[in-house]
């Protein structure tokens, strides 16, 4: 990868690959600067139907963090870091929009399983005395996992509203 000496090249090259996947600048948004001695790349997903791994592994080839070579410690300068996040006030909308569905599921599973099919995906929700967890299978075989670290149920159900406001992005 180029290294870039500009964040203003670094942000252009950063928008011309996720051109390439397809994402315009009202989805997906790039900005660029610098904290001390480093620089950083922050680009915010305003479209909460694209998948955020998918424009993760695009970014991560811009990320640059120079280490010693003897004792592993990151160096100080230099350095390029890169976050990629969900637009709050876009995500914390969403979220609210799925509250009664979450309602439904952490009701129901006091009980029992939930089972939630999306496109050949099935998602599987259940309450053990450990926690909440949620499993993805794709065509029969299990294609990840999420245990759900809550400590309590009203904190489970703004997760489990993120996972629902995010298309599952976040397991799958």
């Amino acid at each position: 990868m180029t290294r870039f000496y500009s964040n203003k090249e670094r942000s252009a090259a950063i928008r011309a690959e996720l051109k390439k996947l397809g994402f315009n600048s009202k989805q997906v948004s790039v900005k660029s600067g610098n904290c001390g001695y480093s620089d950083y790349s922050h680009i915010t997903i305003r479209d909460l139907s694209i998948d955020i791994k998918a424009v993760e592994k695009v970014c991560k080839a811009f990320n640059h963090v120079d280490y010693d070579e003897y004792t592993g410690e990151m160096l100080s300068g230099g350095n390029t870091y890169i976050r990629v996040e969900y637009d709050y006030k876009t995500l914390s909308d969403m979220m609210n929009a799925q509250m009664p569905e979450v309602e439904k599921i952490a009701s129901a599973l006091a009980t029992e399983q939930k089972h939630i099919k999306k496109g050949n995906s099935e998602y599987v929700l259940y309450k053990d005395n450990r926690g909440f967890y949620m499993v993805c299978y794709e065509n029969g075989s299990n294609c990840g996992s999420l245990k759900i670290n809550a400590t309590s149920v009203e904190q489970y159900k703004w997760q489990l509203a993120r996972v629902f406001a995010t298309n599952f992005a976040e397991i799958a």
